[in-house]
């Protein structure tokens, strides 16, 4: 059958000015398209069937790929002639010996026992050390730490450092308010747990009210929080007098809502009485 299929193509090939070499390339298999004449233009380019055809430095020479099982055909648009050829399947007919199964050569992708045994060793390593490490530690003090003082005696303290430096004699209401605001911010932010140095007065009041803390105390800081933005921001000028109620008030304020600190336990209270000079509150 394939003597008889060369002979065909032979004559086929014999008038078509073209000849192919090999002349029935099968599958997957490379060829040259060899051409008698070279094309006039591009309408007398050859153009294939199921096959891919590349040209080549050479107008005269095309390189020719059976991509599809089944009929193959090369046009010849300069003779009108067809070179046509059958591209035979890789099996003609299933046999038992081509259908017996691959033999398995070595693994199938990572070895993941190699893995684990790798990862087991690193996790055995870190609590080994981890053991090492707490054996050898120092042993964790019990000693009880008392803070140096209490929020709301740090913001009096201060308070009464800015009415005393004479700023306000002076005229200096910026730094007055600046450093006063800070002050009451630093005990809004220690006495109710709430970052007010770095939240704005609508942000830390907001929170304040969510807290469920006593709407009063709330209501009474918000004007004060304010009124300290507006000579920071807002180039507002505020009187001496106004200066002086503004600190009294913050004062006053501070006062109202401090929460004393109780020292309950034997270690609190001998550090409280060495802090204040022999008494706890």
């Amino acid at each position: 059958m394939r003597f008889a299929l060369l002979l065909v193509c032979a004559s086929v090939l014999s008038a078509a000015a073209a000849r192919l070499e090999p002349a029935d390339p099968q599958l997957g298999e490379r060829a040259r398209l060899v051409l008698d004449s070279v094309p006039a233009d591009s309408t007398e380019v050859p153009r294939g069937s199921n096959v891919v055809l590349r040209e080549t430095a050479d107008p005269r020479l095309f390189e020719v790929i059976a991509v599809r099982v089944g009929d193959a055909a090369i046009a010849l648009p300069a003779t009108g002639d067809t070179l046509k050829w059958t591209v035979q399947p890789r099996l003609a007919q299933a046999t038992p010996d081509s259908l017996r199964p691959i033999q398995r050569v070595g693994t199938i992708g990572p070895d993941w026992r190699l893995h684990t045994l790798l990862v087991a060793l690193v996790v055995l390593a870190l609590l080994v050390w981890w053991w090492v490490r707490r054996r050898n530690a120092p042993p964790v003090p019990t000693t009880f730490q008392v803070p140096l003082e209490p929020p709301h005696e740090v913001a009096l303290r201060r308070l009464q450092e800015i009415r005393d430096a004479g700023w306000i004699d002076r005229g200096e209401f910026d730094r007055v308010y600046v450093e006063a605001s800070r002050a009451l911010r630093g005990y809004v932010s220690g006495r109710y747990r709430v970052p007010a140095l770095d939240w704005t007065t609508s942000e830390t009041i907001d929170r304040l009210l969510d807290a469920g803390y006593e709407r009063e105390d709330v209501a009474a800081v918000d004007p004060l929080l304010r009124a300290a933005d507006e000579v920071k921001f807002a180039a507002q000028r505020p009187s001496e007098h106004q200066a002086e109620r503004w600190i009294d008030e913050a004062r006053g304020w501070i006062e109202h809502t401090a929460v004393p600190v109780v020292y309950s336990t034997p270690e609190a209270i001998r550090a409280a009485e060495e802090l204040h000079g022999g008494h706890a509150s």
